[in-house]
C-alpha cells in the first residue's frame, strides 16, 4: 500500500509540475504595437443552426471589430426558429454582413463541418476565422488573434476563450474541461510541427491560413468526424504546418451547455473519439485517473472516520487541490468550484463510458435537431 501510495503522489507531482508549464507556455493572444502596413483580408465565417438565443450578441460583437480588414459571413444552416429573421434584422443594422441559406445535409457530412465547407466557398479571405454563433468577441479580438498567428509563424490558431458558468451542471462539469486539457499534455509538443495527433483546439475559435487551409482539402477532408476541431487541428499538423493554441480569455466569451441533459449530449457525442475511439485508449486512461484523482479522497475519508489522518492520501488531496487552484486563478473560475472536482470526474467518467458505448454499438443521439451516429456521420 505504501508503494502505491508513492506511485500515485510522484505521479501527480509530475502532472502538477506539467501543468505549471502549461500555464506558464500558454501565451495571450495579444495586438502588435505597431499596425500591419498591408492588413491581409480576414474571412469571419459563422455557421448558425437554431442560435436564435445568440445569434444577435455574437454578431453585433464581430461587426464592430476595430480591424481594418475583414468580411462577415454567416451561414443559416436551416435553423428552425427564427435564427434568420434576427439576421435579416441584422444586416439592416450591419449592411456588410453576407447572409447565405444552408443546403440540405449530404449524407456523409456532419452538420457543422458541411457549414464550415460552405462557408469556405464563399469566403475571399487570405485568412479564415471559423468562429461559433454561441460566442461573444471582444473589440480587438481579430486584430489580437490575427498579429499572434503571424507571429508564431502558425498556419493554424485556436485558443481558450472564457467559459461562461451560471447552472448547477455548468459548474459541476466546465472547471474540468481545463483541467483535462491542461494537465496531461506537455503544451511543448502541442505547439510544434512534430507529434502529429498532440492537440488542443476548440471548435468555437479556429483562424486558419486560407490557402493552407485549402490545400489540405478542408473541412472535407474530415466530413464525417464529430471532434472536428481536434481533427482539423491533426490535418494541419499532418502537412507540415504549425498549430498553435493561446489564451483568449480576455478577448473571447462562450457558453457551451446550460443544462444536464446538453452536458450529457455533447460530451456523450464528442468524448470517445479524442481517445481515438479506442477502448485500448480509454480504459487503461480512465483506471489511471481512477486511482489518481478518486481514490486518494476515499483512502483520506475512511481514515478520518476511524481517526486516522493518512498522510500520503492527505499530501495527495492536497496536491489535487493545488492543481485545481491553479486552474480555477488562471481561468477565473470560482474557487469554491474546486471542491466539486471529484463530483466533476465522477461525470466525466459516466460520460465518456456512454460515448464509448454509442460509438462500438453505433447508435445515435439527436444534437441540434439531427441525427447522429457517434461513430460516423449519417
Amino acid at each position: 500500500m505504501i508503494l502505491y501510495n508513492s506511485i500515485v503522489t510522484i505521479a501527480l507531482l509530475v502532472i502538477l509540475l506539467n501543468l505549471l508549464n502549461n500555464l506558464k507556455l500558454l501565451k495571450p493572444i495579444t495586438k502588435r504595437k505597431k499596425p500591419l502596413e498591408k492588413p491581409p483580408l480576414v474571412s469571419v465565417l459563422v455557421p448558425a443552426r437554431n442560435e436564435s438565443e445568440n445569434i444577435k450578441k455574437c454578431i453585433t460583437s464581430l461587426a464592430n471589430q476595430d480591424y481594418p480588414n475583414f468580411e462577415l459571413i454567416v451561414l443559416d444552416d436551416n435553423s428552425e426558429d427564427n435564427t434568420l429573421v434576427k439576421l435579416n434584422r441584422l444586416k439592416e443594422k450591419y449592411p456588410k454582413i453576407k447572409i447565405y441559406i444552408g443546403e440540405n445535409l449530404p449524407e456523409g457530412w456532419t452538420g457543422k463541418n458541411f457549414a464550415c465547407h460552405t462557408l469556405s466557398s464563399y469566403a475571399h479571405g487570405e485568412w479564415l476565422l471559423f468562429t461559433d454563433a454561441d460566442t461573444v468577441h471582444r473589440k480587438d479580438s481579430l486584430t489580437s488573434s490575427l498579429h499572434s498567428v503571424i507571429r508564431e509563424k502558425a498556419k493554424l490558431l485556436s485558443i481558450m476563450p472564457d467559459i461562461i458558468i451560471k447552472t448547477i451542471p455548468e459548474k459541476i462539469f466546465t472547471p474540468l474541461m481545463h483541467f483535462a486539457l491542461f494537465s496531461f499534455l506537455p503544451l511543448k509538443i502541442v505547439n510544434t510541427y512534430r507529434y502529429k495527433k498532440a492537440v488542443i483546439a476548440l471548435g468555437p475559435f479556429l483562424l486558419i491560413n486560407a490557402n493552407f487551409y485549402r490545400k489540405i482539402g478542408g473541412h472535407e477532408n474530415i466530413k464525417d468526424e464529430i471532434l472536428d476541431d481536434f481533427r482539423l487541428a491533426q490535418l494541419v499538423k499532418k502537412h507540415g504546418g504549425k498549430f498553435v493554441i493561446m489564451d483568449g480569455k480576455d478577448n473571447v466569451k462562450v457558453r457551451f451547455y446550460k443544462d444536464f441533459r446538453s452536458v450529457w449530449d455533447g460530451f456523450s457525442k464528442n468524448s470517445f473519439g479524442a481517445f481515438e475511439n479506442s477502448p485500448l485508449i480509454l480504459l487503461p486512461f480512465l483506471a489511471i485517473v481512477y486511482c489518481l484523482y478518486l481514490i486518494p479522497y476515499f483512502l483520506l475519508f475512511n481514515g478520518l472516520i476511524n481517526l486516522q489522518l493518512k498522510l500520503l492520501p492527505f499530501f495527495q488531496v492536497l496536491l489535487i487541490t493545488l492543481h485545481t487552484g491553479l486552474i480555477a486563478l488562471k481561468f477565473r473560475i470560482k474557487p469554491v468550484l474546486i471542491i466539486l472536482h471529484p463530483l466533476s470526474v465522477l461525470l466525466w467518467t459516466l460520460i465518456v463510458l456512454n460515448s464509448m458505448r454509442l460509438s462500438l454499438q453505433n447508435k445515435s443521439l439527436v444534437w441540434k435537431e439531427r441525427l447522429y451516429s457517434v461513430r460516423k456521420a449519417r
